[in-house]
């Protein structure tokens, strides 16, 4: 019994003990008075920031969302000068758009200082129409009913090896050949015992033309004349050759300004076959017997004058060489070259003019003239042909040759003259 009473003592003051300190504990953790308003205060100054910020937001907002009220405004400052009934009506209003209120400011400025600016009023506007925003808009190829009917074409296998490609010819060809034939007979009892005879000519001229429709063009020309007569009085030769030449002339040219070019000329002269005297075995001329060469730098002209009619060209050669030569020394000296030698050259100027007239139809007139000085010596020569063409292929000859040559003996009668003519009748063709 005493130990019961014992035990209810100890477990009586462990729970007063037990009370005692978690008393203590709690007053250990209590908050003061003004700890609480201090957390508040914070909570609410943080909601505060917060409220600024949203409002800060819908400031901005509101500014952009004005200035896309107000952007169709500012093209007012930019197109002609226009009276608007809202820029005064705006004037006295309370609004607080500072926007619209610039734009209309400057208007209002305008409109008071300089009203000679002002060039339309916005009732003239609105009748125009309202401002259209166009749309961009996809631009197609249109679509024609014939398009949409037409059969289409079938696919053909093309062999390749069947394409063939061709250059561009920039040469063009083109020549004349002419043959006449003559025959004089006389009975034995005719008036002043003519002489019986018979004479052929044929002659050949080759032209070719490089022509790149750019700056270069090459001119080359290449005649040839043969001449055969046959007379009972020339014991010696049956057959002898009256004319006998062989002429090219080339013409190399790079065009310059208009008709202008600067040229280089090269323009050779020889004989084909040899020439004798009635009677004699004496030849007069011969291959290489002489041969003349004259080359010339400067500048070249073609024209063409009334409508056409008349064709040429004109060579003035500033600087020209000239070179002769003789194979056979006793014939050297009727052609200026000094006794003992073969050749000659010597340095001058020439100046060549070429040109057609064609003033009727079937009648042509071809002078073909050169002039050359050494400024101590000259030497010229003109040459006229006509030409009469019946049709296609006949046609009636007659050329004057003139020839000077101061460097030749003088002649007595003639001077240093020299002349040739020749008239003839026979078949001729352009090819």
């Amino acid at each position: 019994m005493k130990h019961r009473y014992l035990l209810l003592f100890l477990l009586l003051t462990l729970v007063a003990l037990s009370a005692s300190a978690q008393k203590r504990r709690g007053r250990n953790v209590a908050h003061s008075r003004d700890t609480v308003p201090a957390l508040v205060r914070s909570y609410v100054d943080s909601l505060d920031v917060c409220r600024q910020r949203l409002d800060s937001l819908q400031t901005l907002a509101d500014s952009l969302r004005m200035g896309v009220k107000h952007e169709n405004k500012y093209y007012r400052l930019f197109v002609p000068m226009t009276f608007y009934h809202d820029v005064s009506r705006d004037r006295f209003s309370l609004s607080a758009d500072t926007i619209g209120r610039d734009v209309d400011n400057v208007l209002l400025s305008v409109y008071m200082r300089r009203p000679d600016l002002v060039h339309s009023t916005q009732t003239e506007v609105d009748a125009a129409g309202p401002i259209l925003n166009s749309k961009p808009s996809e631009v197609g190829p249109s679509t024609e009913l014939v398009d949409n009917t037409k059969p289409k074409a079938e696919d053909i296998d093309i062999d390749m090896t069947d394409i063939v490609l061709l250059k561009p010819n920039f040469w063009t060809f083109k020549g004349q050949f002419a043959v006449d034939l003559a025959q004089n007979y006389f009975s034995g009892n005719w008036p002043g015992r003519g002489e019986n005879n018979y004479t052929t000519r044929e002659y050949l001229k080759l032209y070719a033309m490089y022509d790149n429709k750019k700056r270069i063009f090459f001119e080359n020309m290449l005649e040839a004349t043969l001449g055969f007569n046959s007379s009972k009085t020339d014991t010696v030769h049956s057959v002898r050759t009256n004319t006998s030449d062989l002429h090219y002339r080339g013409n190399l040219n790079l065009r310059a300004v208009k008709s202008w070019s600067y040229s280089l000329q090269v323009d050779a002269r020889t004989q084909l076959l040899r020439i004798f005297n009635n009677n004699s075995s004496h030849v007069k001329t011969d291959f290489g017997s002489p041969f003349i060469l004259n080359v010339s730098l400067g500048m070249r002209s073609n024209f063409k004058l009334f409508k056409k009619k008349v064709v040429g060209d004109l060579n003035i050669g500033t600087f020209a060489y000239n070179y002769r030569y003789c194979d056979r020394a006793d014939l050297a000296g009727g052609y200026g070259i000094k006794a003992g030698k073969h050749s000659l050259q010597d340095y001058g100027s020439r100046v060549d003019l070429n040109f057609n007239i064609a003033f009727i139809k079937n009648l042509t007139w071809r002078v073909e003239s050169y002039f050359y000085t050494t400024y101590s010596r000259a030497e010229a020569q003109i040459l006229n042909k006509f030409d009469f063409r019946f049709n296609k292929y006949l046609a009636t000859h007659l050329e004057f040759y003139s020839r000077f040559d101061d460097s030749r003996e003088r002649d007595d009668h003639h001077g240093y003259w020299m002349f040739r003519d020749y008239l003839s009748f026979g078949l001729s063709m352009n090819f």
